[in-house]
């Protein structure tokens, strides 16, 4: 049987922005009582832990233990970040074209951009993008993360800044590769 759970605090990272959400478990004394299969943020901002109990129950006021899958949050961030890097290699070479949409899950994940691309040099294009993608994870630049003055969490990749509430990597090198 499915349940969701409303915690006080959390590190579990919703669905959202494009990205899956973390996975993991609830432990209360070092013993797994709950697997997150999923959590989402509720209309009240909430984030609600998806998922069934595999031993015990929790009762409000339990003290646990929040413990994420730390290897599906590598590649989700991976693959979020990779669309960062995506994005500053789109802007060197076809500054006109502006992100919309990503889509950062296993099953393809892709940046939609607005803007006209002729089919006579998109393979030059590509060719130019796999180009600067190279040279960005080459360079091992660092990942932050910081609010604006406007309150809003900023996320700087590869020296671009954009509004980000998504996971990413320590450092563009930790994408380990990527190929348009």
């Amino acid at each position: 049987e499915n349940f969701e759970i409303l915690l006080d605090r959390t590190v579990f990272h919703p669905q959202g922005g494009g990205q899956p959400s973390d996975i993991g478990s609830l432990e209360k004394n070092d013993q797994k009582m709950f697997e997150v299969k999923s959590s989402v943020k509720n209309d009240r901002g909430e984030i609600l832990h998806a998922g069934h109990f595999t031993g015990g129950r929790l009762k409000v006021g339990d003290k646990i233990s929040a413990v994420i899958d730390q290897p599906t949050r590598l590649f989700n961030a991976r693959l979020h970040s990779a669309g960062h890097v995506l994005d500053v290699a789109v802007k060197s070479v076809r500054p006109d074209l502006v992100p919309t949409k990503g889509y950062h899950f296993g099953d393809g994940p892709y940046v939609e951009y607005k803007g006209m691309l002729e089919g006579s040099i998109k393979d030059e294009i590509v060719q130019k993008l796999n180009e600067q993608v190279r040279a960005i994870l080459g360079k091992d630049e660092r990942t932050e993360a910081f609010f604006d003055g406007e309150g809003r969490r900023v996320v700087r990749v590869a020296g671009l800044e954009t509004p980000c509430g998504g996971t990413h990597v320590k450092s563009t090198k930790e994408i380990l590769e990527m190929k348009i």
